[in-house]
């Protein structure tokens, strides 16, 4: 099963699609709308770092990302998701 997925912008690993949670915020678990939102960017930036881990994996010759490209994207996308787990860690009860 292979899917295609289209790379992110370059210039940072938010690209955009939906409305990022503010920064350092506590998840407000009991909002529906909010906590939708925070998946999303998870799931974003889950995407990020597996589409540029995929690309540096792939032979020379098919690769989309320079290996310091990837790296870059992998590490950013890293620390976003720790930073929206930290997030969601500090609206729990």
């Amino acid at each position: 099963m292979t899917e295609t997925r289209q790379y992110p912008a370059d210039d940072d690993t938010w690209d955009g699609r939906t409305e990022r949670p503010p920064p350092n915020d506590a998840i407000r678990l009991d909002d529906p709308s909010y906590t939708r939102r925070w998946l999303t960017a998870l799931r974003e930036q889950v995407d990020q770092g597996l589409n540029a881990a995929e690309d540096a994996t792939r032979p020379v010759q098919e690769r989309v990302l320079s290996r310091h490209e990837a790296r870059r994207r992998i590490e950013k996308a890293t620390e976003t998701i720790y930073n929206l787990l930290d997030a969601a860690e500090r609206g729990l009860p």
